[in-house]
């Protein structure tokens, strides 16, 4: 047996450690079912050495104000979970990432992200204001991720208490950082800036990193406010002790993120490049016209 298959063989069992029922649809895809009264359907796929774990929320408000808060909660989502959008019918889904291991260790990641999935699965269809509110788990002592970092094949330097900056394998790229959080451990890069009286380029930033991230394992776009500006970024969110290879992998997956995407998003900083963007990609998106001055 292969190792690849050993992988999807611990990855099925974690699934069966973790749900009610896991109903295989194709080879190394499954249709899962929570224990919870609430029965929300999962669906899970092994690919190259991760588990993928796919929820769908209802968007009673439709998909254009779904997109706008999407960025945005994702930088409040905890369990590695993401918003991100699934090309092939321009649905936004809720999912996560898993590097598989071992069985523990899958199981583990597993019942982390399918609870802050069902945490958090109605977010997206409400109008609340933006706030998720997580409970706080034990922190990882510095010396010990700065341990695990030091396994890893990345250069670090420590930059502030329980913060590193790590040095990633793509050239322009500002460092990477790895931070200890109450939720976990956050390695972040940032992407882009805008302006916030700008609509059409944060609209066309948030769909293009949106539907990227659906190809992109382990990352997630994020979005957060500052006095002027949105600051765009990709985030890799890891449970309060990750394993070198989880850390390896996170910084990994950041860097090939930002090599695919920081040269489109510069585009898109532009009004009406976003715009021409907006437009080829979805005409009901209600974009204002390249002629007329934005609010």
């Amino acid at each position: 047996m292969s190792l690849t298959n050993h992988a999807a063989a611990e990855a099925l069992a974690g699934l069966n450690e973790c749900f009610d029922e896991v109903e295989q649809v194709a080879p190394w895809r499954w249709r899962c079912v929570t224990r919870d009264d609430g029965r929300l359907p999962f669906s899970a796929s092994f690919n190259g050495g991760f588990l993928r774990l796919v929820a769908e929320p209802h968007l009673a408000s439709g998909m254009e104000p779904a997109i706008e808060r999407a960025t945005q909660l994702n930088a409040r989502f905890a369990g590695g979970v993401k918003a991100l959008i699934d090309p092939r019918g321009q649905q936004l889904k809720l999912c996560t990432d898993i590097v598989v291991l071992d069985r523990s260790q899958a199981r583990d990641r597993l019942a982390w992200a399918a609870q802050s999935i069902c945490e958090t699965v109605d977010t997206l269809a409400s109008d609340a204001a933006i706030g998720i509110e997580h409970q706080s788990i034990a922190k990882i002592p510095s010396s010990d991720l700065g341990a695990s970092l030091r396994e890893t094949s990345w250069e670090f330097a420590e930059c502030a208490p329980d913060e590193w900056s790590v040095a990633l394998d793509t050239e322009s790229a500002p460092p990477a950082k790895v931070r200890i959080q109450e939720t976990g451990i956050l390695a972040s890069i940032e992407l882009a800036r805008v302006s916030l009286p700008v609509m059409a380029p944060r609209r066309a930033l948030a769909l293009f990193l949106l539907t990227t991230c659906w190809m992109l394992r382990f990352v997630r776009a994020s979005a957060c406010d500052s006095e002027t500006q949105q600051v765009f970024a990709f985030e890799v969110v890891l449970p309060p002790a990750p394993a070198p290879e989880e850390l390896d992998h996170a910084l990994a997956s950041l860097s090939v993120a930002y090599c695919a995407c920081a040269r489109e998003a510069e585009v898109l900083l532009d009004k009406t490049a976003a715009g021409c963007y907006l437009a080829l990609c979805d005409p009901s998106l209600n974009c204002q016209p390249l002629n007329r001055k934005e609010n």
